[in-house]
């Protein structure tokens, strides 16, 4: 039986269906705001990027539908597998990308984890398998973030490699470069920098100018963290009949 369906004995003894209410959790920060996942999935309750131990408690709360977004990683222990396949073991639909969310559905897929996005592809396909691609230090406040990500320069090369401004051997140069910065470090500008330091053929200077002129144009379309996140929310919003939330005004 679906997640959102309970069944009802009609009085002819045919068995129909009618759909349930679920209730949403999204955890969200770097990858995209929390005050836009909320006008995304007003229904939807936002909480802050999840940790070790912020799962078993909202389950309990009756929450049954789990975006995972964004995690810590550093400052604080990241949500394990095992919190994650005992609150799938009790019966919720938890859906993962862009970051934290997208390695975890990759790891936990066999559980009943559901992956969302290029990112979580990208790992599963083996693309990538770096964590610390999608890693970003994240503002205490409001949980912005401080860097560009690793994941985020992936795909900008390939759309670039596609647009055929830039060559192979650029692409996997600016990579392995910025691959060498720290996560907290990692920026469009200081990459640039970097390599305009090295020696490179007027070519590759003209490709290196017209792909800091694409980032400049395409900037908004660029964030695969952003796109995969906007991903996930408008699969649970399209997947599941939720529960009026905390941010919906026709709660009111």
């Amino acid at each position: 039986m679906s997640q959102d369906c309970a069944s009802i004995r009609t009085w002819n003894g045919i068995t129909s269906f009618r759909p349930t209410k679920s209730k949403a959790a999204i955890f969200c920060g770097p990858s995209i705001s929390q005050n836009e996942a909320r006008e995304l999935l007003p229904n939807a309750e936002i909480f802050s990027p999840i940790k070790r131990g912020d799962l078993l408690p909202i389950i309990e709360r009756g929450f049954n539908v789990i975006g995972i977004i964004d995690g810590t990683y550093i400052n604080q222990p990241t949500v394990g597998a095992t919190e994650i396949i005992n609150a799938l073991e009790r019966g919720a639909a938890i859906y993962g990308a862009a970051s934290l969310g997208a390695i975890r559905a990759v790891e936990l897929e066999s559980y009943g984890m559901i992956g969302i996005g290029t990112i979580y592809a990208w790992y599963k396909q083996q693309i990538t398998y770096r964590d610390d691609e999608v890693v970003v230090p994240m503002h205490p406040d409001d949980y912005t973030a401080l860097a560009d990500p690793l994941i985020n320069l992936r795909y900008i090369c390939n759309r670039a490699l596609e647009s055929g401004f830039i060559s192979v051997q650029l692409a996997d140069r600016l990579l392995k470069k910025y691959s060498e910065i720290e996560f907290q470090h990692r920026k469009y500008p200081r990459l640039f920098n970097l390599i305009r330091t090295e020696t490179l053929s007027d070519k590759e200077r003209c490709e290196l100018e017209s792909l800091e002129l694409f980032i400049q144009k395409e900037s908004p379309g660029l964030n695969l963290k952003y796109l995969d996140a906007v991903q996930l929310i408008n699969h649970i919003k399209q997947s599941h009949w939720l529960d009026k939330g905390p941010n919906d005004l026709s709660a009111e």
